[in-house]
């Protein structure tokens, strides 16, 4: 997080990312790599601070983004056998825009012709993730046979050279990036922003519970979300009961992983649970393929929601009850593709 009241806190973003490494039906294949390591302390945060801190722009950029980038995306290209002119597409991450321009003019290119998107206006800095982020969002674009270039710093630099695959054509993620960039929703006040970040403090504390045995216990139904369904009567349930709530049939329930979408069957506005922000809307969600599940509507404001309203899960964070984090699924109003 950026210091309140500052220029980093307007600045940063947060963002998660991961890719997945195989030799078969890849949709990009890595062509050649380079890294370079050094001392510059960029940015930095000691155990025992809260916020980030970093060198003056001008001097961090020059002496430090600039020079190590272009050094490291130049030796991948020589690797990689490659001039300017036959990259298509030019992946920089950067702590800003106008730098990760400058780090392209200084290579050869054309930046309004190569650069991708830096997604500075639309998500900031994202730190450490930033260059799979603006991977990904390259490769959900990218045509088959187009090379791409990466390049990322911090304490130095890497860049790695990848060709995209014929496959990369057939390949629909059902989350794209710029999908979810478009479903953001807009906070309201900085006092909401300052509450979901913890910056206010408080000296009540919630009552919310947890024990490493029962996430344990209950990891089946927690984390892929596992509920029941009846031998008799069929009907699925969750949680899991030895008894049908249905039928009362006694034989035991059969595991049934619950559907991922559905719809608000009823839902309430509760201004005394312990959340992020009052009131928090709970709902009881229609599953499609069977089940009903009690959570929390999340990503959206509570005058939005209504009974009908088609909404799909996402795993979160719940509470920290016991000094633990806790996860469960969420509902969210269910977007266009």
């Amino acid at each position: 997080m950026g210091e309140p009241d500052s220029p980093a806190e307007q600045n940063y973003g947060d963002a998660g990312a991961a890719v997945v490494l195989g030799t078969e039906r890849v949709l990009a294949e890595v062509v050649a790599t380079s890294s370079i390591s050094e001392e510059f302390l960029g940015t930095w945060r000691k155990e025992d601070q809260a916020f980030l801190h970093s060198f003056p722009g001008a001097f961090e950029l020059k002496h430090g983004y600039v020079r190590a980038v272009t050094e490291a995306v130049s030796a991948a290209m020589q690797k990689a056998g490659i001039a300017p002119a036959q990259v298509d597409h030019l992946v920089l991450a950067g702590p800003n825009p106008r730098a990760a321009a400058a780090a392209a003019a200084r290579l050869g290119f054309d930046p309004a012709r190569v650069l991708a998107d830096t997604l500075w206006a639309t998500v900031g800095d994202t730190g450490a993730v930033q260059p799979l982020l603006l991977l990904a969002s390259v490769l959900e674009q990218a045509k088959p046979g187009a090379t791409v270039v990466l390049g990322s710093y911090g304490d130095g630099a890497d860049a790695i050279v990848f060709r995209v695959e014929p496959q990369s054509a057939a390949y629909r993620p059902p989350h794209s990036v710029y999908r979810q960039i478009e479903g953001k929703r807009i906070l309201a006040s900085y006092g909401r922003y300052a509450r979901f970040r913890k910056l206010v403090r408080k000296e009540t504390q919630g009552d919310d519970l947890s024990s490493p045995v029962a996430l344990f216990r209950d990891r089946k139904s927690v984390l892929p979300l596992y509920g029941g369904k009846c031998p008799r009567c069929g009907v699925v349930q969750f949680p899991s009961r030895p008894v049908c709530i249905e039928c009362g049939c006694r034989d035991g329930l059969t595991e049934q992983r619950l559907g991922r979408r559905g719809t608000v069957y009823t839902y309430t506005l509760d201004h005394l649970v312990e959340a992020g922000e009052s009131p928090a809307v709970l709902a009881v969600v229609e599953l499609e393929g069977g089940g009903r599940l009690y959570a929390q509507v999340t990503d959206c404001e509570p005058g939005q929601v209504e009974i009908g309203m088609p909404v799909e899960l996402t795993f979160r964070k719940y509470h920290e009850g016991s000094g633990i984090n806790n996860y469960f699924w969420k509902a969210r109003p269910l977007r266009a593709t």
